[in-house]
């Protein structure tokens, strides 16, 4: 995908997860994807326990669709994007129960065309 596309959509979720989180993602996909997670501090015997990760993908086809579109569309669609990451992350819980050593489950949120053309 496009480089400055990818930055551009980093930029927009990046604020919306507690500071010091960390997001990993790659641009040299055909889509978007963004696994971020961060440390809980909420548990005495686990002090590096992260939460649950939250894996953020927009397909190819949206993102295709996406940049067919004019500029006013593309930036109705990226406060598209910040609603709808926020509103799942006010619903999301972080916490979790998996064992010392295991890794932490993970949450899906899919992007798609519907979204953002609704």
């Amino acid at each position: 995908m496009d480089k400055e596309l990818h930055r551009q959509w980093l930029g927009i979720i990046s604020p919306l997860f507690p500071d010091g989180a960390y997001i990993t993602s790659r641009d040299d996909l055909d889509d978007f994807k963004a696994s971020v997670s961060w440390l809980l501090n909420n548990d005495p015997a686990q002090s590096d326990k992260m939460s649950r990760v939250v894996v953020i993908e927009i397909t190819k086809e949206t993102i295709n669709e996406y940049t067919m579109k004019s500029q006013i569309k593309q930036k109705n669609d990226n406060g598209k994007l910040y609603l709808q990451v926020r509103e799942f992350l006010s619903a999301f819980d972080p916490n979790h129960d998996t064992p010392v050593g295991e890794s932490p489950p993970e949450v899906k949120l899919v992007v798609c065309t519907a979204v953002l053309n609704s």
